[in-house]
């Protein structure tokens, strides 16, 4: 509960830095340069109003900041691009002042890995699953731990002079939520940071 209400404070942090930007490339009358970023109401989005669970969501339809794709997945359109590169560069300075390190994962895992971790089984149905041409197990990462923990064990710390190693990235996740609701908070395809420390 704490940690959505956390997302939430961030997204209206967001949606407020954009509104900001909005005003400023109207008066500069730049608007005509960006794709799809008028103002829209909901009922003309393709978005059902039952289907826009929550305010942030209403928000960010209304302003033109994301388009529906399918339930759970949205496309994020330039502003939105613009606001999530300067967060991630405000995470980056954050991160590099405590000594992490960031690194990219793939959103691609094995299932070998899951099933050795035990989560293969007990993630379920929200764990997207899927095989390729040699009928290997594979998932779309709904979390990146076992691909951290696997990176590190198979690389080594060295010396205990480098500890604590912390090892952070920004990545998007997938779950397959029964119900997918709350815009960008629970989505079926999400951004989120993580954070290893050895």
């Amino acid at each position: 509960m704490v940690a959505m209400k956390l997302r939430l404070s961030l997204l209206q942090e967001v949606v407020g830095h954009v509104k900001r930007q909005h005003a400023v490339l109207i008066s500069a009358n730049s608007m005509s340069n960006l794709f799809h970023t008028r103002l829209v109401s909901l009922a003309a989005s393709n978005t059902k109003p039952s289907e826009a669970t929550c305010k942030s969501q209403k928000l960010m339809l209304e302003l033109g900041l994301i388009a529906p794709s399918s339930p759970g997945c949205f496309h994020y359109l330039p502003s939105t691009v613009r606001s999530l590169t300067k967060l991630n560069q405000l995470i980056d300075k954050a991160m590099v002042a405590v000594n992490a390190q960031k690194i990219e994962v793939p959103i691609l895992s094995s299932g070998e890995l899951w099933k050795t971790s035990g989560r293969w089984m007990d993630m379920g149905a929200e764990l997207f699953r899927l095989k390729d041409r040699h009928e290997a197990d594979y998932c779309l990462g709904a979390t990146h731990e076992e691909a951290v923990t696997k990176l590190v064990a198979s690389q080594g710390v060295g010396s205990y002079k480098s500890l604590p190693l912390r090892l952070y990235q920004i990545t998007k996740k997938f779950r397959d939520e029964r119900k997918a609701r709350y815009g960008l908070l629970r989505g079926k395809e999400f951004y989120m940071k993580g954070i290893s420390t050895v």
